[in-house]
């Protein structure tokens, strides 16, 4: 407890909780579900789309990394704009924010439910409500992690960590047997669709690299907030 009786969050996340918590929102539904919806827009080049996103988001998460060492307390963004801006703006910021989670957490529950649904069929086992209701296992999900956010963050933080390396192992295997499948000779031109069909690829599949923003959102419940939320020496200026 504070000083002042209110209630101080605990500060129980190290540098591997609060990395996995960023990867594991980058390992998402932005991988697993839009990618196929950004080959359809843009074909070969949706590769290109990452590629240009990755590089967009480098910037601003470096920013976000010294924002969070520099202010660091629970809110991400909406702890920054509150420093410099009136309240209100904040207060807008603060709303807004809440929303996109609000969206992108039920972007990732259903691209959950839908793969489960699928991976079960493949062994013909049988789903209660698993054709007609498959979204019942979206909200199993969200009531799943609730229960554990409220339990603690470390436990919360612990299952994120142990979600995140499973789905690393499940992409590691994929590209180890699919390396020695690819045939240089079916590749397809890389712009089929026009090199302009990128950029509406970039805005679909972006929200799979805001998990820099998920790690500044934790700050004020790392441990050593100015270490673990720090962008490296090598990429700050001088």
């Amino acid at each position: 407890m504070s000083q002042s009786g209110e209630r101080a969050p605990t500060t129980s996340l190290g540098l591997l909780d609060a990395t996995m918590v960023g990867v594991g929102a980058m390992i998402g539904a932005g991988i697993f579900v839009l990618t196929g919806a950004a080959a359809d827009i843009a074909g070969p080049a949706a590769l290109v789309a990452f590629g240009l996103n990755g590089g967009v988001t480098a910037f601003t998460a470096l920013s976000y990394a010294e924002l969070a060492a520099a202010i660091p307390r629970n809110g991400g963004g909406y702890a920054y704009v509150r420093e410099a801006f009136p309240p209100v703006v904040a207060f807008v910021m603060g709303w807004t924010r809440w929303f996109t989670y609000m969206v992108a957490g039920a972007l990732y529950a259903l691209g959950f439910s839908s793969n489960f649904v699928e991976f079960v069929h493949l062994y013909d086992l049988a789903l209660p409500f698993g054709e007609t209701f498959p979204e019942l296992y979206a909200l199993l999900v969200i009531v799943v992690f609730v229960v554990l956010n409220a339990v603690s963050t470390e436990a919360s933080g612990g299952a994120e960590t142990a979600i995140t390396l499973v789905k690393l192992a499940i992409l590691v295997v994929f590209v180890a047997f699919g390396l020695p499948q690819a045939n240089p000779g079916e590749f397809t031109p890389t712009f089929p669709n026009g090199a302009l069909n990128v950029l509406p690829a970039m805005g679909l599949t972006f929200i799979a690299f805001q998990g820099y923003d998920l790690i500044a959102t934790v700050t004020g419940r790392s441990r050593t907030p100015s270490r673990t939320s720090r962008a490296p020496s090598s990429c700050r200026s001088r």
